[in-house]
């Protein structure tokens, strides 16, 4: 029920908050996202997904 709750409030998702509600590793779900945006093209999945970065235990930036 959370990650309804979460849509209901935000309308959007991370792919860290896909990974942590599907059990999925987090790098499985951004290589779905990079496989979905290669299926419908550049321009219609920049419209769906957007691009950010989130910093690890470690300092690192990495995508999400």
């Amino acid at each position: 029920m959370r990650e309804l709750q979460l849509l209901e409030t935000k309308r959007t998702m991370t792919s860290l908050e896909i990974a942590e509600i599907t059990g999925k590793e987090h790098n499985k779900v951004l290589r779905d996202i990079r496989d979905e945006t290669n299926k419908i093209g550049t321009e219609r999945a920049e419209a769906i997904f957007g691009l950010s970065e989130y910093k690890d235990t470690t300092g690192r930036k990495l995508p999400k």
